[in-house]
């Protein structure tokens, strides 16, 4: 799942790294940037900087929607959902307008299906969804959601129309092949697979060993030649041209 993280200063200034926020907050003491200086440690693996500074942000401004949420999305990543959960409640009576009720559903959504809590997780994802139309990672969520539910045509449905927003996106791709894994359509998850970088996909392990089996086994039907493989995975290069 996508968590959501805020559009603060480190999105502004995120071409140069993150030798302006160390700066200002390392320097000068400008705690107001520790939040933007949290969230590039974040970006750049560093969580035991994006940690420090984080609570830094959280503690010198509590009231700070945006590293609230940002904070929020590093607790999911670091498989502290209920503490992730506490941050929300903190941050919903600050929340004003569409994009920030939009983040906030999608990140209590995530952090409630890491917890187990499906079914409210995907209320959450449905208003994610309301509050922000157009942006591609809301209905990626909402389709893996439904797909985990077994509402498979929904999830099929949802993934698609994100599509429309983002064809490349990987997150929408895979989820799409699970949903088609869960409908028993073996050859249009495969197809989806196929054009799915290795690399990325083996951070999928079970999307990874699925692709795996289902190739070993198309190879052994009756009348496959490998120069069957080829011109399908051409096909699907193709496509996504």
């Amino acid at each position: 799942r996508d968590v959501e993280r805020s559009r603060g200063l480190g999105d502004v200034y995120k071409r140069q790294d993150h030798t302006f926020f160390e700066q200002e907050v390392k320097q000068f003491g400008n705690f107001f940037l520790a939040g933007d200086l949290a969230e590039t440690y974040f970006r750049r693996g560093d969580y035991r900087q994006a940690e420090r500074y984080f609570r830094i942000a959280v503690d010198k401004y509590p009231r700070r929607l945006d590293t609230l949420i940002n904070y929020s999305a590093f607790l999911v990543e670091t498989r502290r959902p209920a503490q992730a959960l506490a941050l929300l409640r903190r941050a919903a009576p600050l929340l004003k307008t569409r994009q920030e009720r939009g983040r906030w559903h999608g990140n209590k959504g995530i952090a409630l299906q890491r917890m187990g809590r499906r079914k409210e997780a995907l209320v959450h994802f449905r208003k994610a969804v309301l509050y922000l139309p157009r942006q591609a990672k809301s209905w990626s969520n909402l389709g893996g959601a439904l797909g985990e539910l077994r509402l498979y045509k929904e999830s099929e449905k949802v993934l698609m129309r994100g599509l429309l927003l983002d064809p490349d996106s990987i997150d929408l791709r895979m989820n799409l092949a699970r949903t088609y894994i869960g409908m028993n359509e073996s050859g249009r998850a495969l197809s989806i697979l196929k054009g799915i970088p290795h690399n990325v996909l083996k951070k999928a392990p079970a999307l990874m060993k699925w692709k795996v089996r289902a190739e070993r086994k198309k190879k052994s039907l009756p009348g496959f030649s490998p120069g069957d493989s080829r011109a399908a995975e051409r096909g699907q290069k193709g496509n996504r041209k």
